[in-house]
């Protein structure tokens, strides 16, 4: 069985927002989209709010489903779902070493973890952020997986 691991998709207009881990551990210093892994009983949206409070001081809406990767690290396989996410209170850099707000196509050229890599890969072969509503709202197939 898969541990599930969560990702929240923030954007500001034309911006998404992206923090790099601090150095230590298999993926120290790289960039990653905020989130983490759910606890036992715990729905992946719970575990994005509750990852993003723990790591930023902020409260969020976690929303619809974007995209899903399965990758391995250390022998273990998990699946990382990315949500899209709203921002109810300001951020805080409390356990990263830094945070952006960047086009989503400079993402790209980042030292991404791989999930991550996976993740943002996921969303530019499926047109994002190209794919969007009038508001600036993903136009997304509502995804179960």
């Amino acid at each position: 069985m898969r541990e599930i691991t969560t990702a929240g998709i923030f954007r500001t207009g034309e911006l998404f927002l992206v923090a790099r881990r601090r150095q230590g551990g298999s993926i120290g210093g790289r960039w990653e989209f905020p989130g983490g892994k759910t606890e036992e009983g715990e729905s992946p949206q719970a575990a994005l709010a509750r990852e993003i409070h723990e790591e930023f001081g902020a409260e969020i809406s976690a929303g619809a489903l974007l995209a899903s990767a399965d990758f391995s690290n250390n022998g273990a396989d998990y699946r990382v779902m990315a949500f899209e996410a709203v921002l109810k209170t300001p951020l805080r850099v409390l356990e990263h070493e830094e945070v952006r707000w960047l086009p989503f196509e400079e993402i790209a050229a980042l030292e991404l973890a791989g999930s991550d890599r996976l993740l943002y890969e996921t969303l530019r072969k499926e047109g994002f952020p190209a794919n969007t509503a009038a508001d600036g709202a993903a136009v997304f197939p509502r995804r179960e997986d």
